[in-house]
């Protein structure tokens, strides 16, 4: 694994820019239509693989996340490349912009999706994944096995990140962001899914 590499590559680099930018641009939406608060416990380094596990509620959920990053967070976690569902990664309008900010499917061509993520971590990249698959609330909540599978499989040296993002609704028009970034305690290969969800929902 050589995340320096990675870094310097073409392909990481334009994910990276591409990332940032995104990143910088949403964060004016953040500031201007809705309001935001985040509470992270992560120093993020440049030579570190990070493995982020979120919970989902809205389509934006990774704009919104990396928004509330400072700008030096956004450069050493990037680049990034985040588990899209297949039915917009596919679609074809979609499919060049998502590339380019790093996405792939989770059904992928002619491989398994645990280890294509496995070899993302393995060659460099930090990996964004929403266990459960689909926006959903707390209570509501049905994980995927894929996330364990990912976590026992990984044998590079990667750093969990928790991620819970909680969107409420202040008015008809503003909405308010709640994020909260933490490591977890413990192992997480010793956990199924539904326990990695309740230690997001918990932080």
């Amino acid at each position: 694994m050589d995340r320096q590499k990675i870094k310097k590559s073409f392909n990481g680099r334009v994910i990276a820019v591409s990332q940032i930018i995104a990143s910088r641009l949403t964060r004016i939406l953040l500031s201007t239509l809705w309001s935001y608060s985040i509470k992270s416990s992560v120093n993020f380094k440049n030579d570190e693989v990070y493995l982020f596990i979120s919970n989902h509620q809205s389509r934006i959920d990774p704009f919104t996340i990396f928004a509330a990053l400072s700008m030096q967070d956004n450069i050493a976690s990037s680049p990034v490349r985040f588990m899209t569902a297949s039915r917009i990664y596919f679609t074809p309008l979609l499919q060049p912009i998502l590339k380019l900010m790093g996405c792939y499917p989770t059904r992928p061509k002619r491989i398994d999706p645990v280890t294509l993520t496995v070899n993302y971590m393995k060659s460099g990249y930090s990996t964004f994944i929403f266990p459960e698959g689909r926006r959903v609330l707390p209570h509501e909540s049905t994980p995927k096995d894929g996330i364990v599978r990912i976590i026992q499989k990984n044998d590079a040296e990667i750093t969990p990140v928790l991620v819970r993002i909680t969107w409420s609704r202040k008015s008809y028009f503003k909405r308010h962001i709640d994020i909260t970034i933490s490591k977890p305690r413990g192992d997480l290969k010793k956990l199924n899914a539904d326990e990695i969800m309740q230690k997001v929902y918990s932080i």
